[in-house]
This record gives structure tokens, sequence and C-alpha cells, in this order.
């Protein structure tokens, strides 16, 4: 067995670990109402902004203070930056440039790359599932990527492409610095804190 199928062995073995002890905090963030609510037949348009105004604020919290902690490691993370085209999808579903302004970024302050890769890896994830987010407000809401749900279409083509890369990042830093522990514990309570937003936004 070389060290390279090892390396892979032990990279599936950490993803494997990192699903499984996130799993429920991720299962109680799919089942929130707002979680529900976007991928509902019935979905109106003040939903749709209720969960991007949400978002909003998770994206940009996490752009103002974790982007800065991973940017050596990962070099083109300006490149992933999105928090612009929530506000611009709120301006072109009719929200007030006063509401806009009046969201406030959340909190996220990781102490260290670990932490900052496991909230990343939270955020980044979910430009997955924004692909079907996309889907389903194009056939309901009759928005697209020009007007009005430019977030969810993510990074287009490259969204796939862009996950792996990360992954791969990820993966080497936590097997070679055996930070597993870190990235997961970090991961499981960035799931909760974005659960812990749409509920706010429920109201």
């Amino acid at each position: 067995m070389n060290e390279l199928t090892i390396s892979h062995e032990v990279s599936e073995l950490f993803l494997q670990n990192l699903r499984l002890k996130t799993s429920l905090q991720h299962k109680l963030l799919e089942e929130n109402t707002l979680s529900k609510a976007i991928l509902d037949s019935g979905i109106t348009i003040a939903t749709y902004q209720r969960y991007l105004m949400a978002m909003y604020r998770v994206v940009k919290g996490v752009e103002l203070t974790v982007f800065e902690k991973v940017q050596y490691m990962i070099p083109e993370i300006n490149r992933r930056r999105k928090s612009h085209l929530i506000i611009d999808d709120l301006s072109q579903t009719g929200l007030s440039l006063v509401s806009i302004h009046s969201l406030s970024p959340a909190t996220f302050l990781p102490q260290n790359l670990a932490e900052a890769l496991g909230i990343l890896y939270v955020v980044e994830g979910s430009t997955l599932g924004g692909r079907l987010i996309y889907k389903h407000v194009q056939k309901n809401l009759a928005l697209d990527a020009t007007n009005g749900a430019s977030f969810f279409k993510g990074y287009g083509p490259e969204t796939g492409s862009r996950w792996k890369s990360f992954i791969a990042a990820l993966c080497e830093f936590a097997v070679t610095t055996h930070s597993e522990a870190e990235i997961i514990d970090s991961a499981a309570a960035t799931f909760s804190a974005i659960d812990l937003l749409l509920k706010e936004a429920e109201n």
C-alpha cells in the first residue's frame, strides 16, 4: 500500500467522520421551518426574501472574519465572495435599500485555521444545495441569475470543481495537522448557528 493510497484512505475516513458527527446538526437545519418553506411549491417572494436575508447575515459574517484566516491556504478565496449577490437579489425582488442595509452580519470568531475551515465547510457546502433551490425558484417564482436568484446560481458551472478543490485542501490540512476534531466541532457549531439565524428570520 503506497503513501498516496494511505493518504486517500485517511482523507476519506476524515470526511466520513465529518459527515457523521455533523449529521444531527445538519438534519436539524434541513428540518428548519424556513429551510422547508424555501423548497415548498407554495413559496412566496416574502419567504424567499426572509431566507435570503438570513443567508446574507451568514455569508457576510463569514466573509468578514473567516476569509482572512484562510486566504493563504486558499489563494482564490476572494473569488468565493457572494454577499454582494444576495444584496442584488434582494433589491431585484423588491426589498427596500433601507431594509437591506439594516441587516447585520452574523458573528463568526474562529480562533484558528481549523475552526475557520470548519465554518467554511458548511458555507461552501451550501452552494451545492443552492443549485436545487435555484431550480425551484426558477420554476415557482420565475427567478433566475438575472432577476433575483444569482446567489443560488453559486459559481455556475464551476460549482462542482470549486467544491472538490476546497474539500481536497480541507482534507490535506486536517490530516497533516491532526486537526480533525477541531474542524468537526466547528462545522457542527456552524450548522447550529445557521439554524438559529433562520429561526430568527421566521418572525
